[in-house]
């Protein structure tokens, strides 16, 4: 989260940024909001909000380094994006993130099974 944030800040155009800045944010604290929720995401909303902090603390840094990305610049972001972005339809974006949660679900029931047999570090990056 800390360093998309930082990427956006330093190497968005402002029209950009300002759509995609406040839009990241908003989906970062719905995330964090969601983890506060639930005990075991604790952890998670709490990185969430650490980065979105340290963003802020290094405000100055980043904006520095913002003017000589943006001086140095040759392609706008509307090229850019239309060269890495195509139209993804609805129902496979649907399929996909069903897929993922569902995998992500089912691993996650299988270690807490098999408690034990892997390690703590393993057991927390999955849960």
């Amino acid at each position: 989260y800390k360093n998309r944030i930082r990427t956006i800040l330093k190497n968005a155009q402002g029209v950009t940024l300002l759509w995609m800045l406040p839009f990241h944010l908003a989906c970062c604290l719905a995330l964090a909001a969601m983890g506060a929720l639930q005990p075991r995401r604790w952890a998670n909303a709490w990185a969430i909000l650490r980065a979105i902090g340290w963003n802020v603390r290094h405000l100055p840094a980043t904006w520095q380094a913002r003017r000589r990305i943006q001086a140095l610049r040759q392609v706008s972001d509307r090229e850019l994006f239309r060269q890495i972005l195509r139209p993804i339809p609805v129902r496979d974006f649907a399929l996909y993130t069903w897929w993922t949660l569902w995998s992500r679900e089912r691993l996650r029931d299988q270690v807490h099974g098999l408690k034990g047999s892997m390690g703590s570090n393993a057991q927390r990056f999955l849960t």
